[in-house]
């Protein structure tokens, strides 16, 4: 049993870049705690339960399908903490689902996989909607508050602009404890050019 999760921690940790960016692994030391080689590896894998780790592993699903289908396109990024409200987080997590847009973290909880994974089946397990980690979208836009509503042009595929700041005609942005269609409300009042798209997207969530 420990060997299966070692296993399948593993394979989360150097497949599934979509739902925890090097960055973020890096910056918590996952790197070097679960390499294959690391006797730390089993011995910590077994501490994150088989329902945390299936957890990971549905988000991980649900997230790869997401980029599948918006290989291109713009995406709808809604940035969010766990120090946020449950209530918030379980409310956006939802309307995420079915809009169609990716949660991104800024990095793990605590900076342990094992509070992450829980957290993740706590807040997020029954929503169904894909989550990232990946720190560089809150350095690359900016972002210093959440939530924040991000619409970008490049996919969700697609890495943050290679510069320290995206350009600004490449994204608009609406921050705060609000619904997704306000949020889209207020960044087609912002940027009118994308308000077919927004409506859209407005459209989608009440099916």
């Amino acid at each position: 049993m420990r060997a299966a999760a070692a296993n399948l921690l593993t394979t989360l940790l150097t497949t599934a870049s979509v739902v925890i960016c090097e960055s973020a692994r890096a910056q918590a030391g996952l790197t070097r705690q679960y390499n294959d080689s690391s006797q730390q590896s089993s011995a910590d894998a077994a501490r994150v339960s088989s329902t945390d780790l299936s957890a990971l592993a549905a988000v991980y699903e649900r997230a790869a399908g997401t980029v599948a289908s918006q290989e291109t396109g713009p995406a709808l990024l809604i940035l969010v903490s766990f120090s946020m409200p449950p209530a918030s987080l379980v409310r956006l997590a939802e309307q995420a689902r079915r809009v169609g847009a990716v949660l991104v973290l800024n990095g793990l909880k605590e900076d342990s996989l094992t509070a992450t994974a829980q957290a993740v089946r706590q807040v997020f397990g029954a929503a169904g909607a894909p989550l990232q980690i990946d720190p560089r979208v809150f350095k690359h836009y900016g972002v210093t508050a959440v939530p924040a509503f991000l619409l970008r042009r490049a996919s969700v595929s697609q890495p943050p602009c290679a510069t320290e700041q995206c350009p600004a005609d490449e994204y608009a942005m609406a921050v705060g404890d609000v619904s997704v269609g306000y949020a889209l409300e207020q960044i087609a009042a912002v940027r009118p050019g994308w308000k077919p798209l927004t409506d859209t997207m407005r459209l989608q969530m009440e099916k």
